[in-house]
């Protein structure tokens, strides 16, 4: 049945208690939240009543700025995901049991040199989610969850239900401006109307290829002007009409996350919310 629970990060007013929050969140029948461990951190002795009042509480792991979890040396691996064990065991103790986490490229690297080691890692990552009855969505990015069909084979490959996508709805955009190996190149397309049409169908193409293996959404809009991403949903390059038809029809019923840039008011998240609730079953 489609039943998507909408909600918000929390990044987006990082000095509002949860109550605040969980306020806004009520007025348009949003039930879910995510967190990150700033925020968590900040308000510990609070963080609990989101899961005392909404269906889902989502945390975003910790990753590097440049969104790329490995280093370039594999023997760290293992302690890497033992800081990500610390991190999963903290945000289930406050009640979070699904986790987005970037699985990037450690540029420099192609994807056949990264495949085998992402697949191990991820699975390590799904086994530790599942001793913690937890989920983990991978977000898209280049290379191994970049575009729908690698994507489609990677997941398949990992092959474990505590292993899924965080479907990112303004991601697409780093798709078409990085090369095989995660570096930046100029593209033609951007910021005009070809362009946006291509970002669209990435994203409308990911979810319709990987729609059973979406654990989490993140929705918000790229600016027209210079596709700066992380703004309010209602107005901006992307159009989630389609998108919302293929949720609907693959029976979608988990979280909606909209993810914006800090402000000092709660404007763009209601202006967002307004719009998603047209979306809402």
């Amino acid at each position: 049945m489609y039943k998507p629970k909408f909600g918000l990060s929390a990044s987006y007013r990082m000095d509002s208690e949860p109550n605040e929050i969980i306020s806004q969140l009520r007025k348009f029948n949003f039930t879910s939240v995510e967190l990150n461990f700033k925020y968590i951190e900040r308000h510990r002795p609070y963080v609990h009543e989101f899961a005392e009042v909404l269906e889902c509480v989502t945390c975003h792991l910790p990753h590097s700025a440049g969104n790329q979890p490995l280093t370039a040396d594999p023997m760290e691996d293992a302690a890497i995901l033992d800081r990500q064990k610390r991190h999963m065991e903290f945000a289930v103790s406050v009640g979070c049991r699904t986790f987005a986490f970037h699985l990037g490229n450690v540029c420099g690297q192609t994807l056949d040199q990264y495949w085998r080691r992402s697949i191990d890692f991820a699975r390590q990552l799904g086994r530790m989610a599942s001793e913690l009855g937890a989920v983990v969505g991978l977000e898209n990015s280049l290379p191994v969850v970049g575009t729908a069909k690698v994507a489609r084979r990677f997941l398949d490959e990992v092959a474990m239900d505590e292993i899924g996508l965080t479907l990112d709805t303004g991601h697409f955009w780093s798709i078409l401006q990085e090369d095989e190996f995660g570096k930046y190149r100029e593209n033609p397309r951007r910021c005009t109307d070809e362009g946006a049409q291509q970002l669209n169908a990435l994203c409308n193409d990911m979810a319709g290829t990987v729609a059973d293996k979406i654990v989490g959404i993140h929705i918000h809009n790229l600016r027209s002007s210079d596709w700066l991403d992380h703004q309010a949903v209602d107005r901006g390059v992307m159009d989630y009409t389609a998108l919302f038809e293929i949720l609907r029809a693959s029976g979608y019923n988990r979280t909606i996350t909209v993810e914006l840039r800090p402000t000092g008011d709660w404007s763009a998240f209601e202006s967002s919310a307004e719009y998603l609730r047209r979306f809402m079953a």
